[in-house]
């Protein structure tokens, strides 16, 4: 098995040494591996002496640079892992544990992210989802991420308001009639709206005392969490309980407040207090994309909207910067985005056209002159950077500190040549917490290809295939619980097409069900295996579509790509396409049979059967 893609400088030989168990915590929990026995001695030091920085020069040459989450562990008498960072450290045990099998020679390993905001937005998880959470934020130190960007909306308790919670549970319920329903109640309208977020929280809220502990883990592994806190757009979670507050009173499920009315601020107060005592965040994301409705009510007509849209963020930004908290925004807005195709977008002068009928909706009116109306020390996440390529060097250029938001690593071009213009990313789940909608989302394939751009230092966009492959091999030996069983490589001549999981999308098992694999034990015991299309087999013909988009300024790659990455191996043979997958199971196999689903063709091909005692070692 390769070692961890992103460990870019290592120097190890000689004689292995063992690591003694530890008592630090939480480092004793990450290294809790059947390798620690009475050996050497782990040491854990938030400092980097001069000998250690002197210690790497000697091993790599002029490659040291300070980046607060930098480490380097040697390896010798005494494991000693340095980090001037609480997260570094926790990079750093990660790092030791994944060089970790049986002993570890003694040497040097240094690493430094070139990018200081590494992050990954999710909505918060049902309770059911708690256990993944954690593992999730594993995941995000194994990878070296630093923050949590987490969508609070309604699904958070508010002491003060406890209608907003009752409403969002009313109102999640509406949508869950059928895949896909929010959509169609949106397209229902003549005038646009905002997404429907009722994913978040699985439709139901979380009690404050609940979101605490989620906050404590992720502190005890270093990890910053940054609430978002939809506002002024996406408030439909506000207005359900509130709609005299409402910017566009014809709308029965408002998702935009007036900003000329003082209660809207008022409420919005409420909910930020509430959110800043629990979470003690240096940082609050306030949302405010996707504006279709401004400047509508008695009182913001005659008003200029982009003087509404830069007053509604200074408010918000002066009072949250009174509580020495800093203010985070989605960039689209601010800019005039015109696509190749003429159509506009984000900020720009909006004509939206009903795509099914061709008639007139409504007309937005421009919003981007608000880039020179807003505090220019707000952050940006910009998510238009594959929409309008030169989007980032645009708020760079203005002064703005700038991270790229809804990331896909693999499409971003000319990396080495833009990354000065921000200083980090997001990865974005916009569906379910929990393990198989981020796997199907392609968000852990973005983790590992995006710690490869963040981590090292030989990362080359060019190396498309070689990348994806090094990022999937690294998921499935990383994501395995264990290491004893057997591996079924296999693949299949069906394509199933999945929508994006957005608004409202949520994987449906009974259409992706190909069959399954009965394991039967020599003790006459027997598993069963479900196969499942995008989860653990995908097509046998794979699309390496990566070319650049007709209608937007970035690449697009298939999504088919991204899918099994979690779960699979990819190998590609005689023009076939084959995932391996592994089945963990400590009993001898007399024999695996596959069992195709009634519904459909026999369309599982299988390429091979091998027992494993270790896949490490495969």
């Amino acid at each position: 098995m390769m070692k961890y893609m992103a460990d870019s400088y290592v120097k190890l030989s000689g004689r292995k040494v063992i690591p003694a168990p530890l008592t630090q915590k939480p480092y004793d929990e990450i290294l809790n591996d059947s390798c620690l026995k009475n050996g050497v001695a782990v040491v854990f030091e938030q400092h980097i002496p001069k000998e250690a920085i002197d210690a790497v020069q000697k091993a790599f040459g002029d490659v040291y640079r300070e980046s607060g989450d930098q480490y380097i562990i040697t390896i010798a008498d005494t494991i000693c892992v340095y980090s001037q960072s609480k997260t570094g450290l926790i990079f750093g045990a990660f790092a030791l544990k994944r060089h970790l099998n049986d002993g570890i020679p003694r040497g040097i390993i240094y690493n430094t992210p070139n990018q200081a905001f590494r992050a990954v937005k999710v909505y918060l998880p049902g309770k059911e989802d708690f256990p993944f959470f954690k593992e999730f934020v594993q995941l995000l130190c194994h990878y070296g991420y630093n923050k949590l960007i987490i969508e609070t909306g309604g699904a958070m308790e508010y002491k003060k308001h406890p209608e907003i919670n009752r409403e969002w549970i009313k109102y999640c319920d509406t949508f869950r009639e059928y895949q896909g329903k929010s959509v169609d109640y949106q397209e229902s309208f003549p005038f646009s709206k905002n997404s429907i977020h009722c994913e978040n929280g699985r439709g139901s809220w979380l009690t404050q005392h609940e979101i605490k502990e989620l906050i404590d883990y992720c502190e005890r592994y270093g990890i910053e969490i940054i609430p978002e806190v939809p506002s002024f757009s996406h408030s439909d979670y506000l207005l359900l309980a509130h709609k005299e507050l409402a910017e566009r009173a014809e709308d029965p499920t408002p998702d935009t407040y007036c900003p000329s009315n003082p209660k809207s601020y008022e409420l919005l107060f409420d909910i930020l207090d509430e959110t800043i005592n629990l979470f003690k965040p240096k940082m609050i994301h306030i949302g405010h994309d996707e504006v279709y409705s401004i400047g509508l009510c008695d009182k913001c007509k005659g008003k200029d909207p982009a003087r509404l849209y830069a007053d509604d963020i200074t408010k918000i930004y002066t009072f949250l910067k009174e509580r020495n908290v800093e203010t985070m925004i989605w960039g689209d807005q601010l800019l005039n985005a015109i696509a190749k195709d003429g159509r506009t977008w984000g900020g720009s002068l909006q004509i939206i056209v009903d795509e099914k009928t061709g008639r007139l909706k409504h007309v937005v009116p421009a919003i981007h002159p608000s880039i020179d109306m807003v505090p220019k020390d707000i952050v940006i996440m910009n998510w238009y950077w594959g929409v309008i390529g030169d989007s980032d060097k645009l708020f760079h250029d203005k002064g703005f500190r700038q991270v790229l938001g809804n990331f896909n690593p693999p499409d971003f071009e000319h990396f080495e040549k833009r990354k000065a213009n921000f200083s980090g990313f997001s990865i974005s789940n916009w569906s379910v917490m929990n393990k198989e909608h981020i796997q199907r989302n392609g968000v852990f394939m973005f983790m590992a290809y995006g710690a490869l751009m963040a981590w090292n230092p030989h990362f080359c966009e060019a190396d498309f295939r070689t990348n994806c492959y090094q990022a999937a091999a690294d998921l499935y030996y990383t994501r395995a619980t264990s290491f004893k069983g057997i591996e079924i490589t296999h693949t299949a001549t069906v394509f199933n097409e999945h929508p994006s999981f957005v608004d409202g999308f949520e994987i449906d098992k009974a259409q992706d069900y190909l069959g399954e694999y009965s394991l039967l034990f020599e003790d006459g015991s027997e598993t069963r295996v479900p196969i499942y299309y995008g989860i653990n087999i995908g097509n046998c013909k794979r699309d390496w579509l990566h070319t650049e988009s007709q209608q937007f300024d970035g690449i697009y790659s298939s999504p088919q790509l991204f899918e099994t990455g979690g779960t699979c191996l990819y190998r590609e043979e005689n023009n076939l396409f084959y995932y391996t997958f592994f089945i963990p199971c400590e009993g001898k196999i007399k024999k695996v049979a596959l069992i195709n689903s009634d519904k459909l063709a026999p369309c599982v091909l299988i390429k091979e059967i091998n027992a494993r005692d270790d896949i490490r070692k495969a």
